[in-house]
């Protein structure tokens, strides 16, 4: 009898072993197995993905570089465009896709734009309530060909023509205006005589 009671309790003892083995491992392997459901995921996310996300994404090592330095996200900076804005809650996203026409003559030529300062963003709201109107972004501009006088295409999604859009350049401290030629949908058409900072501005 006492042989049996022996061979119960150590049958029992290893069975709880056991059981305390496998419930280890699962919580363990949690991070190989997350569902989705935590409240840290994206914590989760930052940490299991950030160093793939270039090459899951096709996005080489030397552009995700190139977008960081440039205070970009990827899309922004292979696309030329600003999407966000710092200051701007509802930025209009502005790009521009080439075809600057220079003193007249249509090139091939695209001119840079990027990301503007907040102290020049929270100048140009000042400008805009100057005017009763509202900031719909503010870039830098820039290029590598010198010119007279640019007619530049940007493109801005979301604009649908009928709007009374003015820009202005940061020059000296001051905003001056810059001749809009044309407004259309998702278009902003300007004549620029240099670089620099642009605001373009919806006004009533």
């Amino acid at each position: 009898m006492e042989i049996k009671k022996y061979l119960a309790l150590l049958l029992a003892g290893t069975l709880l072993f056991s059981m305390a083995i496998v419930v280890s491992a699962s919580e363990n392997s949690g991070y190989g197995s997350w569902s989705g459901n935590s409240t840290s995921d994206s914590s989760y996310e930052g940490s299991s993905s950030e160093g793939n996300s270039s090459a899951e994404a096709g996005v080489s090592v030397a552009t995700a570089s190139a977008a960081q330095e440039a205070g970009k996200s990827v899309g922004e900076y292979n696309n030329n465009a600003v999407t966000g804005t710092p200051g701007l809650t509802n930025a209009i996203p502005v790009a521009q896709g080439g075809g600057v026409i220079i003193d007249g003559t249509k090139t091939n030529q695209s001119f840079t734009v990027s990301k503007a300062a907040l102290a020049q963003v929270n100048s140009a709201k000042t400008q805009a309530a100057a005017l009763n109107g509202t900031v719909l972004n503010v870039v830098y501009i820039s290029g590598s060909v010198s010119f007279s006088t640019a007619n530049v295409n940007y493109y801005m999604p979301g604009i649908t023509g009928t709007e009374n859009i003015q820009v202005y350049q940061l020059s000296g401290g001051q905003w001056t205006p810059v001749t809009v030629t044309e407004v259309r949908a998702d278009h902003v058409i300007v004549d620029m005589t240099s670089y620099g900072v642009l605001a373009f501005i919806q006004v009533p």
